[in-house]
């Protein structure tokens, strides 16, 4: 199984990382993982700065395929916990190739990504 916590805010997220680090200590979902292709690095040094645990990677794989294959491939073991915002559920569910938001089921396709690498 996989638990999903999912959260969308209307701000960019150098305005919310103090409330990602304390969602995710208080959830124990640590390391914080940080696509690091556009802002080199900023993100996880500024949750370091924090105190948090985070992690950088570079992403290669195309978003479209990432999704529809580790998306699809988890989509049956996942749950969503209480208090993950509706409006994260349904970018999931209304993703496209030409969505005009994708980034729910981006970060939940990484999820499922970083998990299959460590699952059995």
């Amino acid at each position: 199984m996989i638990y999903l916590y999912g959260k969308i805010w209307q701000k960019p997220v150098d305005k919310v990382l103090d409330i990602i680090v304390e969602e995710s200590k208080r959830l124990m979902c640590q390391p914080i993982e940080c696509e690091d292709n556009g802002d080199k690095g900023f993100l996880a040094q500024e949750l370091f700065r924090r105190e948090a645990y985070a992690l950088t990677y570079f992403e290669r794989m195309n978003k479209f395929i990432k999704i529809t294959t580790f998306l699809k491939k988890w989509w049956g073991r996942i749950v969503f916990l209480e208090g993950t915002d509706p409006e994260y559920i349904d970018q999931i569910l209304d993703y496209t190739e030409v969505a005009e938001h994708d980034d729910a089921a981006d970060s939940a396709a990484c999820v499922c990504r970083i998990l299959d690498r460590s699952y059995f």
